[in-house]
C-alpha cells in the first residue's frame, strides 16, 4: 500500500497545475492524498506516475500518450481523480463551464486542439513513454 502523502501532495501539485494551470489549495492537496490512499492504494508507485510527478515538462505528453496506449492505467486513474476534485470545488468550478463562443472560433480552436492532441501523443508514444517507463523510478 502506498504510504507516503508527501509524494501524493506533490501528484497533486503537479497534476493540479497542469489541468488548471495553477497549484490547488492545501486543503484540496490533502483530499487528493487521502483519496488515492483509499481508492487507489496500490497505484502511482514508480513508472509513469512518479517520473511524471517529479519531471511535470513530461506529463501532456504521458497523459496524451496513457490515454492511447492505457486508458485504465494508474496515470489516468489519478488524473480524473484530480480533475473530479477540482471540477466539484467552488473554487475552481468555473473552470469547467462551457465558454459562449461564435462558430467559426471554435472550429478554429477545435482544429487546433487536433493538431496539439496529435503532436503530444506521437512524442508521448515514440519518445517520452518509453523513457518514463524505463526510468520511472529513478
Amino acid at each position: 500500500m502506498r504510504d507516503n502523502p508527501r509524494m501524493d501532495e506533490l501528484e497533486g501539485r503537479v497534476f493540479s497545475r497542469y489541468l488548471i494551470g495553477r497549484e490547488a489549495s492545501a486543503g484540496l492537496l490533502r483530499r487528493y492524498a487521502e483519496a488515492c490512499r483509499e481508492l487507489t492504494p496500490d497505484e502511482g508507485q514508480g513508472g509513469v506516475v512518479e517520473f511524471a510527478s517529479r519531471r511535470p515538462w513530461s506529463l501532456p505528453f504521458l497523459d496524451a500518450a496513457e490515454s492511447l496506449l492505457n486508458r485504465n492505467g494508474p496515470l489516468r486513474s489519478r488524473l480524473l481523480l484530480m480533475l473530479a476534485l477540482l471540477e466539484a470545488t467552488p473554487e475552481h468550478a468555473d473552470r469547467f463551464l462551457p465558454r459562449p463562443d461564435s462558430f467559426p472560433a471554435l472550429v478554429l480552436r477545435s482544429a487546433t486542439d487536433v493538431v496539439v492532441s496529435a503532436v503530444k501523443i506521437a512524442i508521448g508514444v515514440l519518445i517520452v513513454r518509453p523513457w518514463a517507463r524505463a526510468h520511472g523510478n529513478s
